[in-house]
């Protein structure tokens, strides 16, 4: 579906995928590029306007109706411990199944 909107509309698609999602459209872009469908200078172009048109737009309002303003919020410091922990585990788990 995506390769099908990237033949129709080109770098079109490039600068608003790039704006919304990002990795997926490119990755599609880029092999139009080497395929010779698209020239690689202008999706390199299109996809670094976009996604960095994306971040400045985006993360900003994402703070902004974000409860927790600040990265050091309580919940988020306690977020962070915990996904140590299951990861520590995870590690050590898999280090003795090798064994």
């Amino acid at each position: 579906m995506l390769a099908e909107y990237l033949a129709d509309y080109g770098y079109l698609v490039v600068a608003v995928g790039a704006f919304i999602e990002g990795e997926t459209i490119l990755l599609l872009a880029g092999y139009a590029a080497q395929q010779g469908a698209l020239d690689v200078r202008l999706v390199l172009l299109l996809g670094f306007v976009g996604a960095f048109a994306g971040n400045v737009l985006i993360i900003p309002r994402n703070f902004a109706i974000s409860p927790c303003r600040t990265s050091f919020c309580p919940n988020s410091l306690e977020i962070s411990a915990a996904r140590h922990r299951i990861a520590k585990c995870w590690l050590v788990r898999s280090m003795q199944a090798t064994e």
